[in-house]
């Protein structure tokens, strides 16, 4: 892949996506836009250099593939007690699950919910 596109990374990852939806019931519409936003499209040094996708911060900052931080998310969401709600919802409500981890403090940013909604609207589901 020479040029990392929104559109490129999109496609080198949403085999990983819909894969991990079947094992974990997290969306694969939330996990690659969690992880196109986490990562700027995997531009960010994190993901280049530590295949690091998401911002994970647990001790294990590096993963050996991108696939690996993907999974490493999964285990995150689904294991915590904070999300668990979430998954009374459809795997097909992007926007109740994009604003519930909002809500649940996945990330602090107050318009989080929004920037996941925006990127699944533009890029994944169009």
């Amino acid at each position: 892949m020479s040029q990392n596109t929104p559109e490129t990374y999109i496609t080198r990852y949403r085999p990983i996506a819909d894969s991990l939806q079947v094992v974990y019931s997290v969306p694969a519409s939330i996990i690659l836009a969690t992880a196109c936003l986490e990562s700027g499209f995997g531009t960010s040094s994190a993901a280049r250099e530590r295949n690091n996708h998401f911002g994970i911060n647990n001790g294990l900052t590096r993963y050996a593939t991108g696939e690996a931080s993907f999974v490493s998310y999964c285990e995150l969401i689904s294991g915590s007690a904070r999300y668990a709600s979430l998954f009374n919802l459809c795997v097909y409500n992007y926007k109740g699950w994009a604003y519930g981890l909002q809500r649940f403090g996945y990330a602090v940013d107050n318009r989080y919910g929004w920037k996941l909604v925006v990127i699944i609207e533009k890029f994944i589901i169009k």
